[in-house]
């Protein structure tokens, strides 16, 4: 499994202020693409994903999302 870091993008939650950061726990990016399909609200774009940091896991973790919307000005 991998770990998917994405400290900064534009579309993470539906939120007046959308922008955060996201990591996800997949085995490629194949499985991330599923992953933020099923979860409906976060888009990233081509540019957001040549900046992801990827680390490799050692076990063999349960593939899942971490969103954090940024808390914006309100």
């Amino acid at each position: 499994m991998k770990m998917f870091v994405f400290e900064y993008i534009s579309k993470v939650s539906d939120r007046y202020h959308p922008e955060g950061g996201l990591v996800i726990v997949a085995k490629d990016k194949e499985q991330v693409i599923e992953l933020i399909e099923e979860y409906g609200i976060i888009e990233i774009t081509e540019e957001e994903w040549k900046d992801v940091i990827i680390y490799e896991l050692k076990n063999n973790e349960k593939p899942r999302i971490f969103a954090f919307p940024d808390a914006g000005c309100c």
